[in-house]
């Protein structure tokens, strides 16, 4: 993700988000813990963009905008409960993990996913791709690729009661 344009197509697009409810994949089967790291997760999305010096906006209507406002509520409490932590900050509508590299790595540690430069814990388990996994990169494309693991991890999740 290197361009604004890239960023405001992605913002549309719920699969590459965290708080979200779709057909495959909802907040609704989450409990609060884990919808905590989502909402780390889509704010170090955040992050991750302002650090390649792109002024984004990103305020509750962004981060709720994949979800009903009948579970506005919920994501609420939960944001709420991460801004009285102090790795989440809002200031002027503005959502954002404290800037500092302590809580960045808070937040990664929490959200279950790192940035280059900095590091999981060292009993942390690490995903990486297989040669299958870069061979359909490769033929895919990193976003349809992503989509294509996304949708066939969320098919076959423990609990997913849906035909596939």
């Amino acid at each position: 993700m290197k361009t604004i344009k890239e960023w405001y197509k992605r913002l549309d697009n719920p699969i590459y988000w965290s708080v979200v409810h779709t057909d495959t994949y909802s907040i609704i089967h989450m409990d609060d813990v884990e919808l905590a790291e989502s909402i780390c997760n889509d704010l170090l999305l955040v992050w991750e963009m302002e650090s390649l010096n792109h002024k984004v906006s990103f305020t509750f209507v962004h981060l709720t905008r994949h979800v009903p406002p009948s579970m506005h509520p919920r994501v609420k409490g939960i944001l709420d409960v991460l801004l009285d932590t102090g790795v989440i900050v809002c200031r002027d509508s503005e959502l954002r993990i404290y800037n500092s590299r302590d809580m960045l790595q808070e937040a990664m540690d929490f959200a279950g996913s790192w940035f280059e430069g900095f590091d999981p814990p060292e009993d942390t388990e690490i995903f990486s791709f297989t040669e299958k996994g870069k061979q359909l990169i490769n033929e895919l494309g990193i976003d349809r690729a992503s989509m294509s693991l996304a949708m066939d991890f969320m098919a076959n999740s423990e609990g997913n009661d849906k035909l596939n």
